[in-house]
């Protein structure tokens, strides 16, 4: 089922979330978009230990930051002229790749979130308006999306897997629930902090998407699948060494009740880009490389050199 026969049954549903009213509120600040406003996008590659099976897996992720204009009424990317201006909301999108391998057969995975970037809409800057899941590997494949309102999230899951099937659903959502698969965008603080230094909030917490696939409990639960994170931000910096080199970063922790602990190092010089992560779960993630690129437009074969760029 393509995207717009999906959002075309989620509309009857929630008008609202659909239609273009105009949106108000504050916008992102000046200092943000003489960074993120130049047309390329921030690509940082890792080296990844993934938990799947019992087991710690090798494996590479890379993460991709860049401002998209985004239809309110598609959730598509907007193509230029396409949609009236009232249509069009600023977004940051992450696309999180993750490669590796259980045994004989590879994982493929993809996690794309889209925050938009001025308050509106009944919503504040940097909530999702869109979040998609899926994974490749050689049993099967899966399809998550995930579309949000100001108090509603509605979720499309599309499987291979028969225990896994399960009907599209809207759920009432608390306002301040964070996704963790926003995670990477809000640690960094882009257009000022999350937390000040030494401070804690506890937020309704909606686990990544990938973790929900990966313990069969696709996303379609919904409110059976959410529950409560600590997130605290350390007092001061620490030092952090990588294959990218040596970073003073500041610290995020997560702490899922009943569920996993997650550091986040994060540097504490602009960009702020995402330096290494660590899980209980045995899960980690370590900077190899990092650029700002037009990626989209080196695709001839001896741009394949480029990738040295960013450490893969």
């Amino acid at each position: 089922m393509g995207a717009r026969v999906i959002l075309g049954l989620l509309a009857c549903a929630t008008p609202p979330a659909q239609s273009a009213p105009a949106a108000e509120g504050p916008k992102a600040s000046s200092a943000f978009w003489a960074h993120w406003g130049d047309g390329k996008a921030e690509l940082s590659s890792y080296d990844l230990v993934q938990p799947r099976y019992g087991e710690l897996h090798p494996g590479q992720a890379v993460l991709i930051f860049v401002t998209e204009d985004f239809s309110w009424s598609e959730r598509v990317k907007a193509d230029p002229g396409a949609h009236p201006e009232a249509d069009i909301r600023k977004v940051l999108k992450l696309n999180e790749n993750r490669d590796f391998q259980t045994g004989i057969y590879p994982y493929h995975t993809m996690t794309s979130s889209f925050l938009r970037l001025d308050a509106g809409d009944r919503m504040d800057a940097f909530d999702p308006l869109k979040i998609t899941f899926s994974a490749q590997e050689w049993c099967g494949m899966v399809y998550d999306e995930l579309v949000m309102a100001p108090t509603e999230v509605h979720v499309t899951a599309h499987t291979y897997f028969d225990s896994d099937t399960t009907a599209p659903a809207s759920h009432a959502m608390p306002k301040d629930v964070v996704y963790e698969d926003t995670v990477p965008v809000l640690v960094r603080g882009l257009d000022g902090a999350w937390l000040a230094p030494g401070a804690t909030l506890t937020v309704p917490w909606w686990p990544a998407q990938m973790a929900q696939r990966f313990a069969h409990q696709p996303a379609a639960l919904g409110t059976a699948a959410l529950g409560t994170a600590t997130v605290s931000r350390a007092a001061a910096s620490a030092e952090v060494t990588v294959p990218f080199g040596t970073f003073p970063v500041d610290v995020y922790t997560v702490a899922v009740a009943g569920g996993p602990t997650t550091a986040w190092s994060v540097e504490s010089a602009a960009p702020h880009r995402i330096v290494a992560w660590s899980s209980s779960t045995g899960e980690q993630g370590a900077l190899r490389g990092s650029d700002r690129l037009p990626y989209w437009q080196l695709n001839k074969p001896g741009d394949v050199t480029e990738r040295a760029r960013l450490g893969l």
